[in-house]
Formats: structure tokens, C-alpha cells, sequence
């Protein structure tokens, strides 16, 4: 059998995953919520690599950064990193993490696409 110090998880938050106001999005309450609901899934007590994928414009940076430091903070998450989003928001994401004394995002992972060159 595996030992869970063995493996990494990995998974990311942003889309709709239940009904109501705060079911997508990174809100903090979206983000609280979806990772006990994925930690839940998955059968464990952290994540290796929490992502935040594409950008939320109803969301402030700042609500979202501070989430995911705090999950961090609470051993839950690990690792924090961020998907599919053009340059100047990764930026001004790290920027506000730096600023505040908040976890910085570990990785990008860039829009890919077969299709379009």
C-alpha cells in the first residue's frame, strides 16, 4: 500500500461545483468551503497543490490571496499555484502577496491549447 507521504495531490478551485451565490468563484467562503468539500473527496487531511484556475473579476485579489495564506497557515493546503491566466494577473497576485505577507503562488500552469498555435 501507498503512504500518503508518497504521493502528491494536486486539484484546483474556481467553478461551479454546488447551487447559490457563493458555489463558484474565489471568494473566501467559495474557497473554505471547496477545499473541505475536496479534502473530503479525496480521502485525505492536506492538499500538496491547491490552484486557483482562470481569473474571478467579482472576487478582490487581496479576498482570494488571504484565503488561500490562510489555508496554509492551517496545514490543510501546502502548496498554492494558479491555472490558465495572462500574465498581469499572476503578477498582481504575487505583488499582493508580497505585499501583504502572504504565501506567493509556487507555479503557473498557462493556457494550452492543440488546436490554436
Amino acid at each position: 500500500m501507498t503512504k500518503r507521504e508518497d504521493v502528491i495531490i494536486a486539484t484546483k478551485v474556481r467553478g461551479r461545483m454546488r447551487e447559490g451565490r457563493f458555489g463558484e468563484g474565489l471568494s473566501r467562503k467559495a474557497i473554505m468551503h471547496e477545499v473541505d468539500q475536496s479534502l473530503k473527496r479525496l480521502g485525505t487531511d492536506y492538499i500538496d497543490l491547491y490552484q486557483i484556475h482562470r481569473w474571478d473579476h467579482h472576487t478582490p485579489i487581496e479576498e482570494t490571496m488571504e484565503a488561500l495564506h490562510d489555508l496554509i497557515r492551517s496545514g490543510k493546503v501546502h502548496h498554492i499555484g494558479a491555472s490558465s491566466m495572462y500574465a498581469w494577473q499572476f503578477s498582481k497576485a504575487q505583488y499582493t502577496a508580497d505585499a501583504n505577507g502572504w504565501t506567493r503562488f509556487v507555479c503557473m500552469q498557462p493556457h494550452y491549447n492543440l488546436i490554436i498555435p
